[in-house]
């Protein structure tokens, strides 16, 4: 692995441990809520009625929750493991994983997202051809987007396979793109990948967004819950990827010898914020699908349930319940004294 760039300098980390550890918590609740949320919303999805929307969309959204759990292996958690320890633990063989799937991963995600968006579009305006669709179709069309983005590991390996890099900056392993070659192949791989998936998500959400306005008007909250849903997706979004877009397109623009705020403080938490984006699923579906609030809160009374009956919930339930027993008996003793003292 190649080491070469300053940004490998622990001077460019995060010096204030209480900042450190403020950002490790912030991943950890991403890592929680998206394993416990796309699992939930995996598992739902594979029940009829829960999702109360197209199959086609259904099948969309579980190659979502796909690469949002695949977000947390490849980059939520090996980040919050480096943040905790200040430094890459988890070894060479990991840091080439993490390095060669980044891009993968978010290429996906954003192409699945443009996929849902369109396909929304399609179905409000074509209902009778989209009802055709299929859950097989929609599968096809989604492994062909994780297909094409196997496109950046294969050109890593094809021009230099160890141009890597632990970069202090978002502690994580990254792909360095050292090869004077990579001058001509980005600009490719951005507009394909990149500026394409984001002008179609922008040019079907805005129609869909008229769609619900006219139903809110018209209908009642039902006809356009999954219209709002895909709409929520699309803003949240947008929020979580638009302050490292604009890093990604100002750093050509900005020049900072030595790297200043824009290059370290500024890439650090626009790449951070793409966390909120990887995790946001499950609370949109909370809000805008009631039939998956009450899947998850069946689900969680059946396993307070479970939990209550076994060993370990009696086990707690009896030590609690002599704890207060103990307590009462010290009470009782404390105020006998206090009496005989007084007289």
């Amino acid at each position: 692995m190649t080491i070469s760039n300053n940004y490998t300098d622990i001077k460019f980390a995060i010096q204030s441990d209480t900042e450190r550890y403020i950002w490790a918590v912030y991943f950890l609740i991403g890592v929680l809520s998206s394993v416990i949320g796309d699992t939930l919303i995996l598992i739902a999805s594979s029940r009829g009625g829960v999702f109360k929307v197209s199959k086609f969309l259904v099948a969309i959204i579980q190659h979502i929750a796909v690469s949002d759990l695949a977000s947390v292996i490849t980059f939520l958690l090996p980040t919050n493991v480096s943040l905790i320890a200040n430094v890459w633990i988890l070894g060479k063989t990991l840091c080439y994983a993490r390095a060669y799937t980044a891009y993968v991963i978010y290429m996906t995600g954003m192409s699945l997202i443009a996929v849902l968006t369109t396909s929304k579009f399609l179905i409000l305006q074509y209902p009778l051809r989209a009802a055709r669709w299929t859950t097989k179709t929609a599968h096809q069309v989604c492994s062909l987007v994780w297909i094409s983005s196997l496109i950046t590991p294969i050109l890593f390996l094809a021009v230099d396979k160890d141009d890597l890099q632990y970069d202090y900056r978002v502690y994580n392993c990254r792909y360095k793109f050292t090869d004077p070659v990579w001058k001509k192949i980005v600009p490719v791989i951005g507009f394909l990948f990149g500026f394409v998936p984001n002008i179609v998500i922008i040019s079907t959400t805005v129609p869909t967004l008229n769609d619900i306005a006219e139903a809110w008007i018209k209908y009642t909250r039902r006809p356009w819950i999954g219209a709002l849903t895909v709409s929520l997706t699309v803003v949240i979004y947008c929020i979580s990827t638009l302050s490292f877009s604009v890093y990604v397109v100002g750093r050509s623009f900005v020049k900072e010898e030595p790297p200043g705020k824009y290059r370290i403080q500024f890439f650090r938490i626009s790449t951070f914020l793409i966390l909120v984006n990887v995790t946001s699923n499950f609370y949109i579906f909370i809000l805008t699908f009631e039939s998956f609030g009450r899947f998850v809160s069946s689900g969680v009374s059946k396993f307070i349930s479970v939990l209550s009956f076994s060993g370990i919930g009696r086990l707690l339930f009896t030590g609690l319940r002599h704890r207060a027993e103990n307590k009462k008996k010290e009470d009782s003793g404390n105020t006998f004294e206090m009496g005989d003292i007084g007289s």
